[in-house]
């Protein structure tokens, strides 16, 4: 929910600043689940937590809670700090853009088009008048109608249709449009949203077979010879790292591999903590850069651009901050 509001807040803003589609579905991506790990009051934090107070290493560390325990892993999930840092750095220009996103700026100043002819059937009303007359209540009662009807039921589905039957009621008595307009667009919203589903849906058939064939404890009994205390932090991200890629899985896999990578590094002396931190950022890289990953293809159709697109335009950025986050993982494995 957080990517479809912010992407449908920006996108016209983005088109009119010449902004390439693809530098704005980088930017909502990297601002994403790298922010979410670090606030103590998301669900990525909620459902981690209690995932590793499950096990007694952590408990037995004395933070008191899970979520004490959580907050005192936040310092060193790495990968998300970096991931955000480098937002700014690319947005000022200090950090160069690179293979895809080169491209997509050229294009721009070539051509004018802020997305690509691939694109256009995911902007098909791209060029629609702006209502001069829009009020924020049009945006906020609809926003608010949805959070609070989610606080009350407790189910998404159920506040996204009241969401949507509450901007019925404050657009069509007032003419803001028919109401034949309004179910067109109600179908026509739920059909740009079939493909996305569709990859979803294949990558919950990966993740499951993976598991199946019980993928992650065999990488993790390969590599478990291979460890000790100081490398182990950079082991443990790697490992969530690539298998949560692999299967699109990022709360999955960070799920089934911590009731192994935690006693383990309990046992060979690892910091537990820079452990958690190294297993949150595994899922994190996974949400942000696996071409497949549920975080990565609302991304890309909610900006209304091709996924491979937006997958390609962020890779570099995407590595270049597991690539640091790696480094310090090491640094940190051999100094706390």
């Amino acid at each position: 929910m957080n990517i479809m509001t912010i992407s449908a807040c920006t996108k016209k803003l983005s088109d009119s600043r010449k902004v390439p589609r693809e530098a704005l579905a980088y930017v909502i991506d990297s601002t994403g689940a790298p922010v979410c790990v670090l606030l103590p009051f998301s669900t990525w934090a909620i459902f981690f937590a209690g995932i590793f107070w499950e096990q007694s290493e952590i408990v037995d560390l004395g933070y008191g809670s899970a979520m004490a325990t959580y907050i005192h892993a936040i310092p060193y999930m790495f990968y998300a700090l970096v991931a955000l840092i480098i937002v700014p750095l690319f947005i000022f220009g200090v950090i160069p853009k690179l293979g895809a996103m080169k491209s997509a700026y050229k294009r721009v100043e070539e051509t004018g088009q802020v997305y690509s002819k691939e694109s256009q059937k995911w902007n098909k009303n791209g060029n629609e008048e702006v209502d001069k007359e829009a009020k924020i209540v049009d945006f906020l009662f609809p926003i608010l109608t949805m959070i609070i009807v989610q606080l009350t039921v407790g189910d998404m589905f159920i506040a996204i249709i009241a969401a949507i039957l509450a901007a019925g009621i404050i657009y069509i008595p007032r003419k803001k449009m028919r109401t034949n307009q309004f179910c067109d667009l109600w179908v026509q919203g739920f059909a740009d949203s079939v493909s996305a589903l569709v990859i979803i849906v294949a990558a919950l058939w990966m993740r499951q077979a993976s598991a199946d064939i019980n993928l992650p404890d065999y990488v993790i009994s390969v590599v478990e010879p291979f460890v000790n205390a100081n490398i182990y932090p950079l082991v443990a991200f790697i490992v969530v790292a690539v298998l949560g890629f692999i299967t699109g899985s990022n709360w999955g896999i960070p799920a089934v591999c911590a009731p192994i990578i935690i006693p383990l590094g309990a046992a060979c002396g690892a910091n537990l903590l820079i452990v958690i931190a190294a297993i949150v950022c595994g899922g994190t890289f996974c949400s942000h850069a696996c071409f497949y990953s549920d975080a990565t293809v609302i991304t890309s159709s909610s900006c209304g651009i091709e996924n491979m697109e937006h997958v390609y335009s962020q890779l570099p950025y995407t590595m270049i901050a597991a690539g640091i986050a790696s480094i310090l993982f090491l640094i940190a494995g051999f100094i706390f």
